[in-house]
């Protein structure tokens, strides 16, 4: 079975990231511990370990953060 419900154009720019931070006055509402909860949840249904420490809610914050905002 194949899900054609996400069709990704080569072509398209990148959505992301969606800007440094650096000159906003407010942190972004959306990135929140919860977001980085499910991200972790999904990774989880899809086989990886689940998070077991503090530091891996860190790493793993700090991987969506770079990925959200700065890029790298």
């Amino acid at each position: 079975m194949t899900d054609t419900s996400l069709v990704i154009d080569p072509t398209a720019s990148p959505a992301f990231p969606v800007g440094d931070m650096a000159n906003e006055h407010e942190p972004d509402p959306r990135f929140t511990t919860a977001l980085v909860l499910d991200v972790a949840e999904v990774l989880a249904r899809h086989g990886y370990p689940e998070l077991t420490s503090g530091a891996d809610l860190s790493a793993l914050r700090m991987f969506l953060l770079r990925f959200c905002h700065i890029g790298r």
